[in-house]
């Protein structure tokens, strides 16, 4: 395996395959061409904080009111039986 080391790196920096020292007995292949030592094999970005959706809050006396049906009918007051 290869191990590069990131620790030293800042948010936007980058490690290019030219930097990676390869381990002993390891070679690059003769067919990598100049530019592309140039390539990026690692980077450090910025971390992403997602954030919940907060919960969608209902118009207002809405949920009010259908509370105070529900409670008349359970008292019985609005057609709670038919005598």
């Amino acid at each position: 395996y290869i191990s590069v080391d990131v620790s030293g790196l800042s948010i936007g920096d980058a490690v290019t395959l030219g930097e990676v020292t390869m381990p002993d007995g390891v070679e690059l292949s003769s067919s990598i061409q100049e530019e592309e030592l140039e390539f990026a094999v690692a980077s450090v970005l910025a971390p992403v904080v997602e954030t919940e959706p907060e919960p969608e809050e209902s118009v207002e006396g809405e949920e009010g009111a259908e509370g105070e049906e529900g409670a008349a009918s359970a008292d019985g007051e609005e057609g709670g039986s038919d005598e």
